[in-house]
């Protein structure tokens, strides 16, 4: 009797040693920050898929610039309307467009084409938030250089920020 009671006793001590071994192996062999790397990865995917798209249907040339190639006045609003039609309601943007010239010393010099914000996040002052994008849980900054139909060199440069992440 006294036999088959060590026996039982014997049995759950050895599965809770087993359970006690798989439970800390799991903890050790996952990666830490798991969802933030796959969060951080997905919110740069899906900003150069918006750029992308733009540029494959031109929309950077309709935009930005006239028939002519001459840069629109006041185009930085509808660019805005645009890119804000795109954007999902928990991700922020702040974006600059420059125009890569040569200077006299034929070094690449980059001229900011937008005079007004193009953000969804603006301060009082009508300047984009910086903070908002230093308290966002993710983060990302894309470049994308596109060519336009008039042999022009842009320049695009996107802040992302996923809010509600941490």
């Amino acid at each position: 009797m006294t036999r088959g009671i060590s026996r039982i006793i014997e049995a759950v001590v050895s599965s809770l040693l087993i359970l006690s071994a798989f439970s800390i192996s799991y903890y050790l062999t996952l990666p830490p920050n798991i969802p933030h790397q796959r969060s951080s990865e997905d919110l740069k995917k899906f900003g150069y898929n918006l750029l992308s798209s733009l540029a494959a249907n031109q929309g950077f040339d309709q935009l930005i610039f006239d028939s002519s190639g001459k840069v629109k006045q006041g185009w930085e609003q509808q660019f805005k309307v645009v890119i804000n039609s795109f954007m999902p309601h928990n991700i922020i943007f702040n974006i600059s467009i420059y125009n890569a010239t040569l200077n006299q010393l034929g070094f690449v010099e980059l001229v900011r084409l937008n005079k007004a914000v193009i953000s969804n996040v603006v301060d009082e002052f009508g300047k984009a938030n910086e903070a908002v994008f230093l308290k966002a849980g993710e983060n990302v900054q894309i470049s994308y250089v596109y060519t336009t139909r008039w042999m022009k060199v842009i320049v695009i440069e996107m802040k992302l920020a996923l809010l509600g992440s941490v």
